[in-house]
């Protein structure tokens, strides 16, 4: 079995399946829905695991400002800079320009701003994770982080779904169809929740915890966007990795690694290949956004090599 099977890391393989389900979805071919808002509890969990640890949150000379920033920001930048690059080349190329798509806020404007040149999926996550960098500028908050991680984003998951619930009571918000960080900060904490969950207790409550959020729209909408979630979640949960063939392991890591990409070039790498191919498939135009995107993640992480490269070769031009 080793031989043809091999371990990978559910996230990888749900976070392949969310962007493919995304793409699928936007393109009417049938799929599962919900993929963006498990793509959040991932980004929370991911947080957990690879960036808080990097956070030196001891006191009182441990922690830095300075230093947090810089190791938070790292990584959210590295989602910022190739959005807006990519928005300002489809505004040049289309002779648009939309100003609050590339301020990353057009999702307080409405779904049909700038006619779909928008990504409300990143917009959103980039406000989550400047409204959870918040939190580390109070001490009572980072000190409680700090010693007890887990109940910290427990306690964070029940408060900000109560605000949630609380504010849609309040606040009409679907003309921007509920896309706004306050009401999707819960799916950010759980997924920080369940990357803490390391004994079968925490497991357990933090089920109880998924399967409430979950438990209305499961009832009275089952298959709707929060049943992906709710599965995922306890997916990689109690089940962390799972078994592959090592041919298709490949392909998993692959997509989800180039999963940003994807998302970003997918409507106009349909209409490159409506413009070749009139009558294409809906899964045809998926397969080809999806290698688009994939080609677009590989030129994009190897693009210093690659300005290296063109330096060297104009350098020696004009020498000769």
């Amino acid at each position: 079995m080793s031989k043809v099977f091999v371990h990978v890391d559910t996230t990888i393989i749900l976070r392949a399946l969310s962007i493919v389900a995304i793409v699928a979805g936007h393109f009417h071919v049938g799929f599962f829905v919900g993929g963006a808002f498990f793509l959040i509890a991932l980004a929370g969990f991911n947080f957990v695991r690879y960036t808080l640890p990097k956070i030196n949150l001891d006191e009182p000379n441990g922690f830095s400002l300075t230093h947090f920033f810089s190791t938070y920001f790292n990584f959210v930048k590295k989602i910022i800079i190739p959005t807006c690059l990519y928005l300002t080349f489809v505004y040049v190329v289309l002779g648009e320009f939309h100003v609050y798509g590339l301020l990353l806020v057009s999702n307080f404007i409405g779904p049909g701003y700038a006619n779909g040149l928008s990504f409300w999926f990143i917009e959103v996550l980039i406000q989550i994770y400047l409204v959870f960098s918040l939190i580390f500028l109070f001490y009572p908050l980072r000190n409680y982080l700090r010693k007890n991680a887990f109940f910290f984003f427990f306690s964070l998951t029940i408060l900000s779904y109560l605000f949630r619930v609380m504010s849609l009571l309040i606040f009409d918000t679907s003309d921007l169809l509920h896309r706004l960080p306050h009401l999707m900060l819960y799916m950010f904490a759980i997924g920080g929740t369940i990357a803490l969950s390391d004994s079968t207790f925490k497991k357990l409550i933090t089920t109880c915890l998924v399967v409430l959020i979950s438990l209305q729209p499961l009832i009275i909408d089952f298959g709707d966007k929060y049943s992906f979630l709710f599965f995922s979640c306890l997916a990689i949960l109690w089940m962390p990795v799972v078994a592959v063939p090592k041919l298709l392991s490949n392909f998993f890591k692959v997509i989800a690694m180039s999963s940003l990409f994807i998302y970003l070039v997918h409507f106009q790498a349909r209409s490159l290949l409506q413009k070749v191919w009139t009558n294409s498939s809906p899964l045809v135009s998926v397969v080809f956004a999806i290698f688009v995107g994939i080609m677009c993640s590989y030129l994009w992480k190897r693009r210093r090599s690659y300005l290296l490269m063109f330096k060297g070769m104009f350098y020696k031009k004009n020498v000769v």
